[in-house]
């Protein structure tokens, strides 16, 4: 009974080996540092999508880059809504995305079309806005380090899944103001989402980021903020680009 007892165990401890040892072989292995993905660098911080290396308009990690309001592909010159794509002055509202049928016929669009998405429209591939829900996928899995890179401040934003040392530079790239000026750049940062405020029209989420902190919140759509493009597997069948 003793024996029989003593190989169990054996053969329990041996399973347990084996299922570690499985368990070890499972962690993925990554691409490090920065990868060329249809003509720009991505970076694989082990989530759904991989990251661009840097802003549109950017050429290097801590460049601002390019501003632009939400949903257009064109860069802003200023912050203003006379300037804004989907803003008509003659009915002080908007001509798309909102859901309010007293602007006229609702769309009820709550993200991005990819005709209207400055990264896809610029970028091409399988480039586009990150959405909210990825931003919360990028704070949740990933370590922020308020830091500088060449004189920039920003944030180191570095991926702790195992296995992973990878990261991301996100600099304090400011805003454009009304007379078109760089505002609070060095300071603080602003980078759109591709999805919509639920409650009113005027709003979409974004990342805002500071010394303190970094955290979704919303803002106005013609506001002029920088985009941190993403890179997916695939677009869903029957995607229009154009």
């Amino acid at each position: 009974m003793k024996r029989f007892l003593a190989s169990l165990s054996m053969i329990s401890l041996l399973v347990l080996l084996a299922s570690c040892a499985q368990k070890e072989e499972e962690i993925p292995v990554y691409d490090k540092g920065p990868v060329l993905m249809d003509g720009y660098e991505g970076v694989d911080l082990g989530l759904t999508v991989k990251w661009a290396n840097y802003n549109i308009g950017a050429e290097a990690l801590e460049e601002f880059g390019q501003y632009f309001a939400w949903g257009d592909t064109t860069p802003s010159i200023a912050y203003t809504y006379y300037h804004y794509k989907w803003y008509s002055m003659s009915k002080s509202g908007p001509t798309k995305y909102f859901s309010d049928p007293y602007y006229g016929e609702p769309d009820n669009k709550m993200s991005l079309d990819l005709v209207d998405d400055a990264a896809q429209a610029i970028w091409g591939g399988k480039w586009r806005l990150p959405s909210e829900s990825e931003w919360k996928e990028l704070f949740t899995y990933c370590t922020w380090e308020w830091t500088e890179m060449n004189g920039v401040s920003g944030y180191k934003v570095t991926s702790n899944k195992p296995g992973n040392t990878n990261s991301i530079f996100l600099p304090a790239a400011g805003e454009l103001n009304k007379e078109g000026e760089i505002e609070a750049g060095g300071e603080s940062g602003n980078y759109w989402s591709s999805s919509l405020f639920v409650v009113t029209w005027e709003t979409a989420y974004y990342t805002h980021i500071n010394s303190q902190a970094g955290q979704l919140v919303i803002g106005r759509r013609p506001s002029c903020f920088s985009i941190r493009p993403v890179h997916v597997n695939y677009f869903l069948p029957g995607t229009k680009f154009d």
